[in-house]
């Protein structure tokens, strides 16, 4: 298994790997999202991407936005693992390279938001320090403090 930082602009990557993977969000990622094109099209223009590779297959991804400059908070936006991968460590080790990444880049704190159903990663973030900061309608608005 290799993890990687992938360039940005690698609009046909990230979308076969979303593709494939969408069912495994909760909700699904083609009922969250009305426009799949127009979402792949902002995160590989405006987000950090890492996925994870076996051979040459994407199994994973997590993508970032690190544009929170005068807040020095980066967002998770996606965090996905195709589920044949699922329990071996992929998404804590995704998590981690973004973790040391976003520090290197001087931010102090990550969000994200997850659907209150999604219990499998709503255990997960807390696993990984995340705190529920705000709830609002079908989602929880998780933190991570970077620094002490």
């Amino acid at each position: 298994m290799v993890f990687d930082k992938i360039q940005r602009n690698d609009f046909d990557r990230v979308s076969n790997l979303l593709s494939r993977i969408g069912d495994e969000y909760i909700p699904p990622l083609d009922e969250q999202i009305e426009d799949m094109g127009a979402y792949v099209e902002k995160i590989v223009t405006y987000s950090d991407i890492f996925v994870a590779v076996d051979g040459e297959v994407d199994v994973g991804i997590l993508s970032i936005y690190c544009n929170g400059g005068r807040t020095q908070k980066a967002f998770i936006t996606t965090i996905g693992v195709d589920s044949r991968y699922k329990k071996k460590g992929i998404a804590e080790e995704l998590l981690l390279l973004a973790i040391n990444h976003i520090k290197k880049k001087g931010f102090l704190v990550i969000g994200l938001e997850v659907n209150k159903n999604n219990l499998r990663a709503i255990g997960f973030y807390k696993k990984n320090g995340f705190l529920i900061n705000k709830e609002l309608n079908d989602s929880y608005f998780m933190g991570l403090k970077l620094v002490d």
